[in-house]
């Protein structure tokens, strides 16, 4: 419980600062991808190296790393899942774990040139396997607080139409 209060606590210290300071920049990211070997690259992310490769079918990848969009739909999850313990710890909603699953349909009619197609993700199912005592309507308003406040998420939606469903509640005893 004490860390739900101290997230809280650097949340609303956050926000005071930003409403205070209207004129605060954006916050910069980015990453240095170099192409290794064939479709294995790696990227150096701060202190970090991710790797990326892709499958062996249909491009001849080898399957040694995640592909591009695997890390896509990675970077939602993860993103999603640090807005829903955000704004749990806000509402007072105690999660005692959170599973979130992303899955996604694409289009890769475009990656062939095809007239009039462009390769996207067309749709994106994200599945939330919650342990708590909060209830159901709590739990709802935390996920879609947290979609609001997340900025992969918001990115996404004009271009992606998302679904959102909750499994596996535990409801108060």
């Amino acid at each position: 419980m004490t860390r739900m209060r101290d997230l809280s606590a650097i949340y609303e210290q956050k926000r005071k600062g930003y409403i205070e300071n209207a004129t605060k920049k954006s916050i910069p990211h980015g990453a240095s991808v170099k192409q290794v070997d064939g479709f294995y690259q790696e990227s150096k992310v701060h202190q970090f190296t991710l790797s990326s490769d892709e499958h062996v079918e249909p491009w001849g990848g080898t399957d040694k790393a995640p592909s591009p969009l695997q890390y896509f739909f990675s970077s939602l999850g993860f993103s999603i899942n640090n807005q829903i313990l955000i704004h749990s710890a806000l509402f007072g909603a105690k999660i005692d774990s959170l599973d979130t699953l992303v899955e996604g349909n694409f289009d890769p009619a475009g990656c062939y040139n095809i007239k009039g197609r462009i390769p996207r993700v067309t749709t994106i199912v994200l599945t939330f396997k919650i342990s708590s005592d909060a209830s159901p309507k709590l739990l709802k308003k935390v996920i879609d607080t947290a979609a609001k406040s997340d900025p992969v998420y918001q990115t996404l939606k004009d271009s992606v139409k998302i679904k959102r469903k909750i499994e596996r509640i535990r409801f108060p005893s």
